[in-house]
């Protein structure tokens, strides 16, 4: 039984969600749910074996023994569990439509009701409503817009039928113009996601095929029906991720996100204010020093504005993106006192001391506190980035310490990044940037470097050069002090 369905489902509603349940299932609503009395009998037993269920009281013939004495067979109970399970399955859609639902989707609902019953006077109350719910929420979000095509599809519908050739138009323009609204803002959205989650995975002419089309770009920037804050902030995003290093655009999205902030709704915003920082990171990696702090800057205002929250804490790659560029600005003090008071807000991990740990060895090595930092490595990261930093830490201590394990560092570590290539563990352009990073650390601690200018001016043109690479700053740094 512990691997069924049924308990699995049972196993993740919360103790009030279990209460919630039990007083549905004993609803004379059900009144005429066959065998109702052993349906609500079995509950009972499952109730007392949650929320653990361990396995020694999961036994079927144990519940059947219960549940039927004087025939103990196993099919009944089958059949019992599948029809306790049809009714939570009812109780999950009716939990659903009490928290996710809005006053706007109450009120459409009821409109749609009356239409259908031909209550016309009850219909234009509900839908005159309705237009007053949507004018005063805001900011305007994909489902406001979804709600306004839907509210002007039950006019079209409700005229289509009542219609004495008194309106003509059936309010199908208005349909068709919130329509289009809404499409065009969800298409943004989601074309946001795919280049963000596939820009440094996949080939940007294959996510492309899926994009905006040119029309309907042109259509976007020139429409004044799509002159809204959230649909153009998107549309620069989209174009930032897709076209590139393009400092115009995103000067022109940074500008309506802090121009409109409390127009874009808190979701839409954070993903708005990430796509920016990436295309600092991205900027910074090809090279160009002014993303470094500007980047920072992000980070900076984000955080103090709680948009990179998540769950009252921070993610790990947040923490690592924040303390990796406020080291590499030498903002030491700002940094530790960060880390001090994060310590405890770090979520989305099983690890937290982890993660916490691996950025003070961070912040220690670029304090030069090499031994303190080693000792704070460890090996319990989730994310694959986190491997890869603590990796690269590792083999730069041991630069820095010169010591007869680096040679044997670096094999393993080239030999990691392959075997996490193969596996699709590891997207092509970090498999690159750090397959890059461990041929140019051996070339620098190759003994033909050393106060050899001509070496070194080869390898400093090779670092820049590559377009893939990193720990670029600090190979360059080393390089200078050999000469």
């Amino acid at each position: 039984m512990q691997a069924s369905k049924l308990v699995q489902v049972l196993q993740v509603l919360k103790p009030e969600e279990m209460g919630r349940l039990e007083r549905f299932l004993q609803s004379s609503y059900f009144a005429d749910v066959k065998h109702r009395a052993k349906v609500l009998a079995l509950f009972a037993l499952l109730r007392q074996q949650h929320p653990t269920f361990e396995e020694a009281q999961m036994q079927k013939s144990r519940f059947v023994k219960q549940l039927y004495p004087e025939q103990p067979l196993v099919q009944k109970l089958d059949k019992l569990m599948s029809l306790l399970f049809r009714q939570i399955r009812r109780f999950i859609v009716v939990e659903g439509l009490f928290e996710d639902s809005t006053e706007a989707d109450a009120l459409l609902l009821e409109a749609r009701f009356y239409r259908q019953r031909q209550l016309e006077k009850h219909f234009q109350q509900s839908i005159q409503r309705l237009r007053q719910v949507q004018q005063s929420s805001q900011p305007k979000n994909k489902e406001h817009l979804l709600n306004d095509f839907l509210i002007n599809e039950e006019l079209s519908t409700f005229e289509s039928f009542f219609n004495k050739r008194q309106k003509e138009s059936l309010n199908l323009p208005a349909t068709i113009q919130s329509l289009d609204l809404f499409y065009v803002f969800a298409r943004l959205e989601y074309s946001c996601g795919l280049l963000s989650q596939h820009r440094f995975s996949a080939p940007l002419n294959t996510v492309m095929e899926l994009g905006i089309s040119p029309l309907l770009g042109q259509q976007i920037e020139n429409d004044p029906l799509y002159d809204l804050p959230v649909i153009q902030s998107y549309y620069h995003a989209y174009r930032l991720l897709a076209e590139g290093k393009d400092s115009d655009i995103y000067f022109k999205l940074k500008h309506i996100i802090e121009q409109y902030e409390h127009e874009i709704p808190f979701g839409q915003l954070q993903s708005l204010q990430a796509v920016c920082r990436s295309f600092c990171a991205h900027c910074y990696n090809q090279g160009d020093e002014f993303y470094l702090q500007e980047g920072f800057q992000l980070y900076r205002s984000h955080l103090e504005g709680g948009y990179l929250y998540r769950q009252d804490g921070l993610l790990p790659s947040i923490i690592k993106n924040i303390v990796t560029i406020g080291l590499s600005l030498k903002e030491y003090d700002w940094i530790y006192a960060f880390l001090v008071a994060h310590k405890d807000k770090i979520v989305g991990t099983q690890f937290p001391q982890e993660v916490h740990r691996f950025n003070l060895a961070n912040y220690y090595f670029a304090i030069k506190d090499y031994n303190t930092a080693l000792d704070h490595l460890g090996d319990k990261y989730e994310d694959t980035y986190y491997r890869l930093a603590a990796r690269r830490m590792e083999l730069k201590i041991y630069f820095e310490q010169r010591s007869v394990l680096l040679d044997s560092k670096i094999e393993s570590f080239k030999a990691y990044i392959y075997r996490s290539s193969k596996r699709n563990l590891l997207p092509q352009l970090h498999f690159t940037g750090n397959n890059n990073f461990i041929d140019l650390l051996r070339q620098v601690n190759h003994p033909g470097t050393y106060q050899n200018g001509k070496r070194i001016d080869r390898l400093s043109q090779k670092i820049d050069s590559r377009k893939a690479l990193v720990e670029r700053d600090w190979l360059l740094v080393k390089l200078d002090e050999l000469r």
